[in-house]
């Protein structure tokens, strides 16, 4: 007879927001929030299968969701379940 295998869940000690801590969350939550507050650019590197992607431009709000205005006009939406780091651009 085949062995059952076993398998165990381990649940997270710290609840989880998009895949970062609360406190994580918090901080990028103030920098997007100061960002779209300023009208400063920022960058925002997304998790991907085919390696990280970066994308830079000033943060807006649209219909519930975040997107980045780059320098040329254009604008992307973000996907926040994707992101993995955000950080200060330098200004344009």
């Amino acid at each position: 007879m085949p062995k059952k295998k076993q398998t165990t869940v381990v649940e997270d000690p710290e609840p989880r927001i998009n895949g970062f801590t609360e406190a994580e969350w918090h901080e990028i939550s103030v920098l997007i929030g100061e960002a779209i507050e300023a009208e400063t650019p920022i960058r925002i590197t997304l998790k991907s299968k085919l390696g990280d992607k970066v994308l830079e431009g000033v943060p807006f709000v649209k219909d519930s969701r975040l997107y980045l205005r780059s320098a040329e006009g254009s604008s992307v939406q973000v996907p926040l379940e994707r992101m993995a780091k955000v950080e200060e651009a330098v200004r344009y």
